[in-house]
């Protein structure tokens, strides 16, 4: 392997070239991509190792992967979950051979996330060349975003590794005739795609067309109805998918969950229009966005990012590369799409798919620049966008960040905690401390009795109401000198506090303790007098 040998000038002057070069030998464009997907595989290894505890939603489809078995998973999911199929079983898989630690719950996010920066960098590089693709590792490789959900026990890694290779084979299929094995191999890979990945059609929608726009351009009208019949293949597997993820109530329940996140358009509603638009146009910042990223780079890119969406667009219709442009856009236009529709949700995890698409857009923006002869330009600006990337992927080098510590509470718990207390579990989105009772029996103390706080939602709606109903199943401990509440995942927070300082007035000693995401108190409520413990009384 050899690698060539170029000057400073000379790199500057490669990223003039507009034609694809040929895929052969290592130049210093590859040297420096291979030096960005190590990176970002680090990155990612050092939070996958460190391996924080899960928080809610994770846990919450953890208690659905042990407690179930492949035929089950098929079926709605408990505690108002979804996930595709296919995911649901190669972690299922994946934990029935290595128990359910965190580790193996993650293996599989981890993977797709190291192998989208690799299909990204090789997509890239098949349809803009070597300088564009490592532009696009770059992106790929930081995005907060797509590092933080690598080491989540969700599909939305998966979903954008999935978008990814979807890309890339349709980028691979769109100079070659559309025989009937391609065909096959086509429809096999669709098919397969929209079991492991909800929004796997938004991304196949561009794929068949930009096949059936090349196939006309060469007039190979055979390929064109050929690929009507891969079509009817993946529309007839994403129909079986859709009908089983529509079982039950959870699908109702995510459409009233998400309603504040889809896109309202309507003349008669002039602000609900216009906070759409913002929306729709935050969407390239939003894919960065990391719910553990101190940097917040999201925000400071998003202007960027549209200059150089736009850029890229317009280069690549320029170049004539029609097929590749409509598949690129095809994945973000349709989600957008569907959010008006009201049917899928603009939302930082759900959109994560769209990365591949708009990475390569961005680098065909930079590509743009540099083929104008402002190659420098086109430096400083992937430089300024990946400023604050690169500083939250070296604060997660320095020291992975907890997000709900419920490993925490429950290491001072089982601690602390003597024969006799009493562990109060603040209501039912305590789903990591049961996860890690069911899974680590060690975590969680002896000889205690357990009260689970009620799940409060309707009828019960306003925080005022909350506090009431809490202050009522809490008071009926009045009288026991050692009470302990444990809350991950407190939702409205304010409701949490307002309790304890309500039971200080009556007469509670409360000390309280705090962890990321997480708080653990030690109540003394033998001196709470009984008559007006619970609300009302």
């Amino acid at each position: 392997m050899i690698v060539q040998s170029e000057s400073a000038s000379n790199i500057i002057d490669s990223l003039h070239a507009a034609e694809r070069p040929a895929i052969t030998g290592v130049s210093w464009a590859d040297v420096v991509a291979g030096m960005l997907l190590t990176f970002g595989t680090l990155v990612r290894l050092r939070e996958w190792m460190a391996g924080r505890s899960l928080w809610m939603d994770e846990a919450t489809l953890s208690l659905n992967l042990i407690g179930r078995d492949l035929t089950g998973l098929l079926g709605p999911l408990d505690y108002g979950q979804m996930a595709p199929p296919g995911y649901l079983w190669t972690v299922k898989g994946i934990i029935s051979l290595t128990g359910p630690g965190e580790l193996s719950l993650r293996a599989l996010s981890m993977a797709a996330g190291i192998g989208l920066i690799v299909a990204g960098w090789w997509l890239t590089r098949r349809l803009m060349g070597r300088w564009p693709a490592t532009a696009a590792a770059a992106i790929l490789a930081l995005s907060p975003g797509a590092v933080y959900y690598s080491n989540e026990v969700k599909p939305y890694s998966s979903d954008a590794f999935v978008a990814a290779l979807l890309l890339l084979a349709g980028t691979s299929a769109i100079d070659r005739e559309v025989t009937w094995r391609r065909t096959a191999l086509l429809a096999a890979l669709g098919a397969t795609a929209v079991w492991v990945s909800y929004p796997a059609p938004f991304t196949l929608v561009g794929v068949g067309l930009a096949l059936a726009v090349a196939s006309a351009h060469r007039k190979d009208w055979g390929a064109v109805s050929r690929l009507g019949v891969v079509g009817l293949a993946w529309t007839g597997s994403w129909g079986v998918v859709y009908h089983l993820a529509r079982q039950g109530s959870t699908y109702d329940y995510m459409q009233r969950y998400w309603r504040d996140q889809f896109l309202d358009l309507s003349l008669a509603a002039p602000y609900r229009t216009a906070t759409a638009l913002v929306r729709a146009l935050d969407v390239p910042g939003q894919t960065f966005r990391s719910p553990l990223d101190p940097w917040n780079a999201a925000v400071r890119i998003t202007a960027v990012m549209l200059v150089l969406l736009a850029l890229g667009i317009w280069a690549l219709a320029v170049q004539r590369k029609v097929p590749a442009l409509v598949m690129l856009l095809s994945a973000p236009l349709m989600a957008l799409t569907a959010a008006v529709a009201h049917v899928y949700p603009i939302d930082v995890r759900l959109i994560l798919f769209m990365l591949p698409s708009l990475a390569a857009l961005a680098a065909g923006g930079l590509w743009f620049l540099s083929s104008r002869g402002l190659p420098w330009v086109a430096v400083l600006i992937i430089a300024i966008t990946l400023l604050w990337s690169l500083l939250a992927d070296l604060q997660t080098l320095r020291g992975p960040s907890e997000r709900e510590d419920a490993k925490g509470v429950l290491r001072v718990l089982s601690s602390e905690a003597r024969p006799g207390d009493t562990v109060y579990v603040w209501h039912g989105r305590a789903s990591p401390l049961n996860f890690y009772r069911l899974t680590r029996p060690s975590l969680w103390p002896a000889d205690v009795q357990t009260v689970w706080g009620a799940f409060l939602s309707a009828p019960v709606q306003t925080p005022i109401e909350k506090t009431e109903k809490y202050l009522e199943e809490i008071g009926w401990l009045c009288g026991r000198p050692r009470v302990w509440v444990s809350l991950v995942h407190g939702y409205p927070p304010e409701v949490y506090h307002n309790v304890f300082a309500v039971l200080r007035t009556r007469g509670a000693i409360v000390t309280s303790r705090t962890f990321d995401g997480a708080e653990l108190a030690f109540l003394d409520l033998h001196n709470l007098p009984c008559q007006q413990s619970a609300a009302g009384q």
